[in-house]
Order: C-alpha cells, then sequence, then structure tokens
C-alpha cells in the first residue's frame, strides 16, 4: 500500500463530503495528510487534517497545492445559484480549475461525484453540465480518473427540498428492490457514496493507471462500499 499520500476533498462540507472526509483521515495508512478546501474555516479537526480556505472564484491562490488524490464532492442547485450561469460556474468551472491546477502539480488520481444521465450532448441541462465536466476532466489525462453517478442521494441536508424530501419518502425504503436494469437508478445513501470514493481511491492505487475513466454508478457505488465496510480477506 502507498502511504505518505496527501488528499485534497473540495466540498467537504457537503452531503458526500462531511462523510468523506474522515473516512480519509482515519486511513493514515494511505494518506498522511488531507486537505480541504472550503470557504470558512473548519474547526476541531484531527492533526493530519487541515483546511484551506477558499474563493472559488480566485483559484489562482491554489497554484502551488499539490496533492495525489483529489476528491471532488462540489455541486449545487439550480435554486441555490440563483442562474444557469452561477451553477455551471460551481458544477463545471470550479471542478475543473481545481483538479487543472493539480494535474499541473503531479495529480495521480481524481475522483468525481457526477449524476446518472450525465452526457455532454444531453438535452437536460443539469446532465449536460455534468456531461462537459467529465468530458473536460478526462480531457486532463489524469493517470486514474473515476466518475461516481449516483442516482437519488438520500441522507440530510442542510438545505431542505420539497421534492426531493417527497421522492426520498417515496424511493429511499425501496432502495434494496432496484436491481438489475434499475441498478444505476438505484437511490443511494451519501455515506455509501464516501465509502465508495475512499475504496475506489485506494484499489485505484494498486491497479495502475487506465486508459479511460471508470464509470461507477449507484449499483456499483452500494457494492464499493460493501466492499468498504467488509474488506475481503
Amino acid at each position: 500500500m502507498a502511504t505518505a499520500r496527501v488528499a485534497v476533498v473540495a466540498g467537504a462540507t457537503g452531503l458526500v463530503g462531511s462523510h468523506l472526509w474522515p473516512l480519509l483521515a482515519e486511513r493514515t495508512d494511505v494518506w498522511s495528510e488531507v486537505v480541504l478546501l472550503a470557504r470558512r474555516p473548519q474547526p476541531d479537526l484531527p492533526p493530519n487534517v487541515h483546511c484551506v480556505v477558499v474563493d472559488f472564484e480566485e483559484l489562482a491562490t491554489l497554484a502551488s497545492l499539490k496533492a495525489d488524490d483529489y476528491f471532488c464532492c462540489l455541486g449545487t442547485t439550480l435554486k441555490t445559484a440563483g442562474s444557469k450561469e452561477a451553477f455551471r460556474r460551481v458544477d463545471h468551472d470550479y471542478v475543473v480549475d481545481i483538479a487543472r491546477r493539480l494535474k499541473a502539480n503531479g495529480l495521480q488520481q481524481l475522483i468525481t461525484i457526477s449524476a446518472v444521465g450525465a452526457a455532454a450532448d444531453s438535452v437536460f441541462f443539469y446532465n449536460r453540465v455534468k456531461g462537459e465536466t467529465e468530458r473536460d476532466l478526462t480531457a486532463l489525462d489524469v493517470p486514474s480518473t473515476t466518475f461516481l453517478r449516483p442516482s437519488l442521494l438520500l441522507g440530510e441536508r442542510r438545505e431542505q427540498r420539497l421534492l426531493e424530501g417527497v421522492a426520498i419518502g417515496c424511493l429511499g425504503w425501496t432502495a434494496p428492490l432496484w436491481r438489475g436494469p434499475l441498478g444505476p437508478y438505484r437511490p443511494v445513501e451519501a455515506s455509501s457514496v464516501a465509502q465508495a470514493m475512499c475504496q475506489v481511491a485506494v484499489e485505484g492505487m494498486s491497479g495502475g493507471a487506465s486508459a479511460a475513466p471508470r464509470i461507477v454508478d449507484s449499483a456499483m457505488i452500494q457494492t464499493l462500499s460493501d466492499r468498504y465496510r467488509k474488506p475481503l480477506l
């Protein structure tokens, strides 16, 4: 197992990121340092975790930041962003710009949350932005790249979304029934996505560089999460 690696987490205070960074911090056999990119300081962090306060409109301040592994959990909603342009700036521009700067400093592995249905030619704005983000991250040619495409994310959110809450209430309890062709659309816990990201990273270190990005749908996210919680002997 590789040691003394540095992990950078963008979106560390969000639904998935808040589950992810503690998992990385626990794996001191893999990561000697975990760097959180956040808009404001984060209190009570473990000794091997520190926060870099970032103005995402001024990412040139990250020019000297180095990382072996970049975990991107950045994302917003049209309602929160206020416009399509602002949404794209968060879900595409910030994500790609950070990756580009880290790649210039030797980034080895990129693991990003995308979305089911992501496609650069999609007629749906949300899916199109996610697809364009995948396309532009792929073009950076990071040695190992993985896109996680969860369906409906389950978990406690700071921002209440009425329609999403109704969907979670109706579909969340049926998650184990979404198998076969429905697997990619299976609702998945945010904590399971975080576990899957950690598992993907560890497996990627021993699997060598891949010629094409790895796509992980909701069904595979659950499999990776189970593998993380119950390691194969």
